[in-house]
């Protein structure tokens, strides 16, 4: 019996939800795809936009998956969790769910101009962009970031949540209950279905 479109979506979708390193070139074929942007010239960023010069054509890609924290394993359930083991997804519909955290790290804002990215939930992927008019929102001092409160606090003020990471040399914010409405009301790009990020890798060329 053949299989419906509905179910090779369906399990389409599924596999995104699997992957585990090359999730982030997912993302980044879907940007290049969506918006017709093409390889980067080099490893620094992840796409260009030919209709730019230099470092204005330079785009960073990054995306979470709306995960919800998985059950504590105990002597008494691991059999049942293990055995029962499934991908459990937030909808865009539970956003403000307390324990709902996504991550957008390594962000190097010296590195270009224009940042898209977003959320892949259970029933849509929602997409948003810094584009190079407003990369000004970002901090251009690292040191200035580390040292001067008021600096961050005017950052975190665009930008909920924003962070040095560990290494203290890159930065990260989450997207989160407290955060989720400022991206949606200062940065919407648009919202996909994943029928309609499966049309895109099977359109005929």
């Amino acid at each position: 019996m053949p299989v419906s479109k509905e179910e090779r979506v369906e399990q389409f979708k599924h596999g995104i939800f699997s992957l585990r390193t090359n999730f982030g070139e997912l993302a980044q074929l879907m940007i290049k795809e969506k918006y017709g942007f093409d390889e980067a010239d080099d490893t620094t960023y992840d796409l260009k936009d030919s209709s730019k010069q230099g470092i204005e054509s330079h785009i960073e890609v990054k995306f979470a998956r709306a995960y919800r924290n998985p059950s504590s394993i105990t002597r008494n359930n691991v059999l049942s969790l293990c055995s029962n083991s499934s991908i459990d997804v937030y909808l865009s519909t539970e956003w403000n769910d307390s324990d709902l955290f996504c991550n957008i790290q390594q962000v190097k804002p010296e590195l270009f101009r224009t940042l898209y990215y977003g959320i892949f939930w259970k029933d849509i992927i929602e997409i948003f962009c810094i584009d190079s008019t407003r990369h000004g929102l970002f901090p251009n001092s690292l040191e200035r970031f580390k040292s001067d409160a008021d600096y961050r606090k005017e950052i975190r003020t665009n930008i909920p949540y924003f962070y040095l990471q560990h290494n203290q040399k890159d930065y990260q914010f989450h997207l989160k209950k407290g955060s989720i409405p400022k991206h949606r009301s200062a940065f919407p790009k648009c919202t996909m279905t994943y029928e309609a990020l499966y049309d895109l890798f099977t359109q005929e060329e």
